[in-house]
């Protein structure tokens, strides 16, 4: 059949069917251009987030490494104030004041009914100033040696600023036995009982720390003046 037998009904069908075919090549043609378009930019993102995994790994590993470093500086900080604290702890150890009593005396006969004086030197054999010294002392009659711990003592009169002690120096501190009543002299008499006087010697160093020295003496006769350190009681720090 020739074109010119073909009606023109079915000419224009013709026609339309053809520009239909070409428009879906277009369409096609573009849908592939596209698809092209896409999978070239899902592979530059995809390259993009390797690059992206890849500085973040970067980035971790800088951070580890600078918590290391911080790790390490704050141990060596650590290690640097410790040798500091000893350092200075050693140097006031050093340089601080000691107290110790040095001579313990009680004044003698004791006479019923009659104060009996005990005169404590305390002497500093530290390199610098003891302050603020105060005394905490008692004394009583006793039929043994004391035991357990000491018994807390009231303060005795304070002395303040004429009590600092310098290196190497002494200072004599007095108290007064009260009066003790004849039964209790013939104790003394008689080897069944003794004079025993204890307490605290409070004091400042330079560095403003306090420190306590503890003491206990005891007559171990009647006639001797000197007393005696007791195996309790004497302690400093």
């Amino acid at each position: 059949m020739q074109w010119r037998e073909v009606s023109i009904d079915r000419k224009i069908e013709l026609l339309l069917v053809i520009g239909g075919l070409i428009l879906a090549g277009a369409v096609m043609k573009n849908g592939v251009a596209q698809l092209w378009q896409m999978d070239a930019q899902t592979t530059a993102m995809k390259g993009q987030l390797a690059e992206m995994k890849a500085g973040g790994a970067q980035v971790d590993t800088v951070i580890t490494a600078m918590n290391r470093i911080a790790s390490s500086m704050e141990e060596s900080a650590k290690q640097s104030k410790a040798a500091l604290d000893y350092t200075i702890e050693k140097s006031r150890l050093d340089q601080r004041a000691w107290l110790t009593i040095s001579q313990a005396v009680i004044q003698v006969p004791i006479v019923a009914g009659r104060t009996s004086d005990i005169t404590l030197t305390l002497k500093n054999s530290g390199k610098s100033p003891a302050l603020k010294m105060r005394f905490r002392q008692a004394a009583k009659l006793v039929s043994q040696l004391p035991t357990g711990l000491m018994p807390k003592v009231p303060l005795s009169k304070p002395v303040e600023s004429v009590s600092v002690i310098g290196p190497d120096g002494t200072s004599v501190n007095h108290f007064t036995l009260a009066p003790l009543p004849a039964w209790q002299v013939s104790l003394l008499d008689s080897g069944k009982g003794r004079i025993v006087t204890f307490g605290t010697v409070i004091y400042f160093d330079i560095f403003n720390i306090e420190h306590d020295t503890t003491f206990c003496f005891f007559q171990q006769e009647l006639a001797k003046t000197e007393l005696s350190p007791c195996e309790r009681w004497n302690e400093a720090n």
